[in-house]
């Protein structure tokens, strides 16, 4: 920890470079969707405008992973969660920090990862709800060759074989330690087993965000996490989610 601290007050005094390049992000899904398993139906009636998924909500929501354990003492302590599947959500994890520096820092912390698994109630018959986009964002501070790279996968556990997954990383080709603060958005499309009743379960919905360090040359340095100054955090780790509903496809 007291290493640690001794980085942090170094990121706070090293001077943001946009010296660090951001490679693309390449996708990848293992498997086509299911099949829908019931037609659609039209919308209720209404005289205001149909929202699809406005009466959908999260029964339980549940984190697993190094990066936010489940014994680390309820989710409201690693992490805060806000939204639903119609505004988006956000999620904002504390202390997750990714560091590599040669031995300076345990093993345990070059990889860390937190995934999300949301129990999805209250559907619409006829429906069926996918994530859309995925951001994320926090500080990263790189020596020359080093790099951050970022993963997200999602799926449903209904149809855990349809999984997408996306690839981002960040790297240093310069000759001086950079810094930046990170904000990168992927989409991601996996749409959730076909609701067939009014208020019916929709399902299980895993968002798994990884990121893995590695050190350039054996001893340099890379970081991803918060950022503070002063005792203010001026950079979070955060995800934000947003989805889209469409009528169930044959």
């Amino acid at each position: 920890m007291f290493l640690l601290g001794k980085l942090i007050c170094a990121l706070a005094a090293t001077r943001l470079s946009a010296a660090l390049e951001l490679v693309e992000a390449t996708t990848t899904s293992v498997s086509l969707p299911t099949a829908s398993e019931s037609p659609s139906e039209p919308p209720p009636a209404s005289d205001s405008p149909y929202s699809p998924g406005s009466n959908s909500s999260i029964a339980s929501i549940s984190f697993s992973g190094n990066g936010c354990p489940q014994n680390g003492g309820g989710v409201g302590r690693f992490a805060n969660y806000t939204g639903n599947l119609v505004d988006g959500q956000e999620i904002v994890y504390h202390n997750f920090t990714a560091v590599q520096q040669g031995a300076a820092f345990p093993p345990t912390g070059r990889t860390l990862n937190c995934q999300m698994h949301l129990s999805v109630t209250g559907g619409d018959m006829g429906w069926q709800v996918s994530p859309d986009v995925v951001s994320y964002g926090g500080f990263a501070v790189l020596d020359p060759e080093s790099a951050v790279s970022f993963f997200v996968t999602t799926f449903w556990s209904q149809d855990a074989s349809y999984t997408f997954t996306s690839q981002t990383t960040l790297s240093n080709p310069g000759d001086t330690r950079a810094s930046r603060f990170v904000g990168t958005s992927v989409r991601s499309e996996v749409w959730s087993p076909c609701v067939t009743s009014d208020g019916g379960a929709v399902g299980i919905f895993n968002m798994n965000f990884r990121v893995s360090t590695v050190g350039g040359g054996g001893t340099g340095l890379a970081y991803f996490g918060p950022l503070e100054l002063m005792g203010r955090e001026v950079a979070l780790v955060k995800e934000q989610i947003t989805y889209k509903w469409r009528r169930c496809q044959r």
